[in-house]
């Protein structure tokens, strides 16, 4: 079996961006930014403001979602990014899982 490498790429003139914040901080959680069915970006949330940053994005319309062991995925409704645009204020807050 052979793999083919599968290159994305994102004028940067055009990229767009999503900050938020992730809370409980501290927790090791992810965020990733979701295009249909394909997770395009990760980021991990500094762990003492649970602040992230989700950079190089294509104009496009994403799901933002948290997750970490313990805890319920976070999920947004659809975020629709316009060429250049940082979207800020997209905060997920994780609750215990059961």
């Amino acid at each position: 079996m052979q793999f083919k490498p599968v290159l994305h790429a994102t004028a940067v003139d055009f990229a767009a961006t999503v900050r938020g914040m992730v809370l409980p901080f501290g927790v090791g959680a992810v965020a990733y930014a979701i295009a249909g069915t394909d997770t395009v970006q990760s980021a991990y949330p500094d762990p003492a403001t649970g602040a992230y940053t989700l950079r190089f994005l294509a104009p496009g319309t994403y799901l933002v979602a948290a997750s970490a062991i313990g805890f319920q995925a976070a999920l947004t409704g659809a975020i629709t990014l316009g060429n250049s645009e940082t979207r800020t204020g997209v905060n997920l807050t994780l609750l215990l899982a059961p």
